[in-house]
Order: structure tokens, then C-alpha cells, then sequence
């Protein structure tokens, strides 16, 4: 019986499988295979450790992996996997990774809004990862593809999780952090409705620099909720009949400072973590410790949806008082002129009728 997997990455001279099901400290086999498919090692034992990680053993005629339930189990060769190159192209000093885009929730907006705001805090590229998108979405994202800034990850449909989208969304992390390494010095983990914001006139890519000491492997911010009361427009078109503004000029409602460790997010030294969770580092490399951003420095501001959320916005009112908050005239203008004329370049408005 095989194991479906995600993705297969080159570290520390071997292979970490990233695989579909959540079957932490289950004993499994690592099967490997050359470029004719053909077994080219005895199966090898492995235990599943951190979440959705096996480690292989390395070879140099490896290029496909599978992982079986048992040693002697038939391996079609549709099950074979082939292996991530290693990267060996320049580092980026800042980058992003987004949980997995699904649902039926228009999206083409916050997208555009997402990419546009940290580019502006200092972002050089995203990593995106997607399930299920509609049209308009897939033209943002390719947009942004073909221009170098993104890379589109399909999530597997396969999982044996119960909690299927939270179980897709941890397998994005452990992904995102093997796919970063020797990529990116620092990734930041979030999702489309999030954005990390630092209060003072520096950008994020600046803060991180003036407190990413070497034993850092996490800074860690906590949130600040800013309720959306409602879903961004379908289309272009009915954005421009509503006035065509930005989610982030729009909402203001903002809830007080969530306690320690509550729903923070994370900007991650790759090579330091070993297990990433939705909000906060599992396990990290020794001797890499956190940092705990002060929430005075910077936060997240999630926009969060108020429908299907009623018991949230309850336990938010539990951390104090509510308050109207803005986003700095010197982030909001410059992001607004950019996502205004991205919307123009991909979806350009038609010429009224004479």
C-alpha cells in the first residue's frame, strides 16, 4: 500500500519527502529510483518526523521517490514522484509564502493587494500555493509568474487528514520551509487576508534587518484582527461601480493586541526550523531561539471575514476594547496608486458605447 506524497526536496544530502498524510512517527519504506524508473536501493525504513517529513537516503542516480506502507509493496510507476532539483541560483534576502488558495470566495483583489503590499515592505518573491482558484485569480497569478515574482505550488487533493484544509495548510508550511532554504534568508508565513505591519516608517524588510540576529530563526508578531463585513467584489467591473477602493482603506475596526501566542505569524529562518505550525515554530535547528516582536514594533493586521466567524470575533472581544485604526497615509497612497494600476493593466475597463 503506498502513501500519497507532496513534494520531494534535496537536504543535507538526502531526500525529505514531504507526504500527504498525517502519520507523525509512523514507520514507512522510502523507495528510490533512477531516471528509467527502475528501484535503485533496498527499501529503507524511515520514520515519519517533523509533520509530513521522511527522510531518504541520497544517491546521485536518484530522480524519483515513493513511499510504501511496507517494504516489498508494487510501486506503479504513476506513484513515483521525481525529485526537486537543488537551487542553485541567488538568495533572496525576503520572501513571502501563502497558505493554500481554496474556496469560492472571490480573490483576484486580495491577491493583487497582497503581492502589491510587500513588494512595498521589501519582499523580492512568493511562494504561492493553490487548490482551487477561478479565472480572475489564475490571470493575477499568472501574471506575476511570468514576470519572475511568483512561484505557483499545486497543493495535492490527497490527504487522509479528517481536517482536510487545516491538514493542506500544514503540509504548505513543512513545504514552504525545505522549498525556501538556500532561497530566501528570511520567509514570512502568511495568509491572503494578512498582512505584517510594522508601526514606524521603515519597511518590513528593514525591521527585519535591524533585529535578525544570527541566533533568530523566528520573529514571531502578534495579531490584531480588522473585521471585513463584506466579500470583496466579484469582478473588476463591480469594483469600479463600488467605487474601486482597496480592502485596506476600506476596514478599520480593529481589535485590541491578542495575548502571547495566540494566532501569531511568523517570519522564519529556513535552515533553522525543522517543524513549522500555522502560528508559531515547532521545532527549530539548535542553538536558533524566537523572537517575540513587541506588539508597540509591529503586528498583524488580519482582515478577517466577520460571516462564519461569530465565535471568534467573541473570544476577540475578550482582549479589551475595540478601536478604529488606519494604515499610514505614507503605505496606503503608494499601495493604492499600485494595485489601481495593476487592476488596469490586467483588466482594462471597457469604452462606454457612443
Amino acid at each position: 500500500m503506498l502513501t500519497e506524497l507532496c513534494n520531494l526536496f534535496v537536504v543535507d544530502r538526502s531526500r525529505k519527502v514531504d507526504t500527504a498524510a498525517f502519520l507523525t512517527r509512523r514507520r514507512l519504506f522510502c523507495r528510490v529510483f533512477d531516471d528509467q524508473k527502475e528501484e535503485i536501493l533496498p527499501a529503507a525504513q524511515a520514520v515519519v518526523f517533523p509533520e509530513f517529513t521522511v527522510r531518504c537516503p541520497a544517491s546521485k542516480s536518484a530522480r524519483f521517490v515513493a513511499v510504501s506502507l511496507n517494504a516489498d509493496d508494487d510501486v506503479p510507476t504513476s506513484e513515483m514522484h521525481s525529485i526537486e532539483p537543488t537551487h542553485t541560483g541567488e538568495q533572496h534576502f525576503f520572501s513571502v509564502c501563502m497558505a493554500p488558495l481554496w474556496g469560492n470566495a472571490p480573490k483576484w483583489l486580495m491577491l493583487i493587494e497582497f503581492i502589491e503590499y510587500y513588494l512595498l515592505q521589501g519582499a523580492e518573491h512568493f511562494i504561492i500555493y493553490k487548490q482551487h482558484v477561478d479565472e480572475l485569480t489564475m490571470t493575477v497569478l499568472n501574471k506575476y509568474v511570468q514576470e519572475g515574482i511568483v512561484d505557483v505550488v499545486e497543493v495535492n487533493e490527497a490527504t487522509n487528514c479528517l481536517k482536510r484544509h487545516r491538514c493542506r495548510h500544514e503540509m504548505q508550511l513543512q513545504d514552504c520551509v525545505f522549498r525556501s532554504r538556500d532561497r530566501s534568508k528570511w520567509v514570512a508565513m502568511v495568509d491572503l487576508d494578512e498582512r505584517i505591519s510594522v508601526n514606524s516608517s521603515n519597511t518590513l524588510k528593514h525591521y527585519i534587518r535591524s533585529v535578525g540576529e544570527a541566533t533568530f530563526g523566528e520573529l514571531r508578531f502578534r495579531c490584531r484582527w480588522v473585521l471585513r463585513y463584506a466579500e470583496i467584489p466579484a469582478d473588476p467591473d463591480a469594483w469600479r461601480k463600488e467605487g474601486a477602493r482597496i480592502p485596506m482603506a476600506i476596514w478599520h475596526n480593529t481589535s485590541h493586541v491578542a495575548p502571547l501566542n495566540h494566532t501569531t505569524k511568523s517570519i522564519i529562518r529556513p535552515e533553522m526550523v525543522e517543524g513549522m505550525g500555522v502560528h508559531q515554530v515547532l521545532r527549530f535547528t539548535p542553538p536558533a531561539t524566537v523572537f517575540l516582536v513587541p506588539p508597540e514594533e509591529a503586528v498583524v493586521r488580519h482582515y478577517r471575514n466577520v460571516q462564519g466567524w461569530g465565535y471568534f470575533l467573541k473570544e476577540a472581544e475578550g482582549f479589551g476594547s475595540f478601536e478604529r485604526t488606519e494604515v499610514a497615509r505614507d503605505v496606503i497612497q503608494p499601495l493604492q496608486a499600485h494595485v489601481f494600476q495593476e487592476v488596469d493593466r490586467l483588466f482594462p475597463e471597457e469604452s462606454p458605447m457612443v
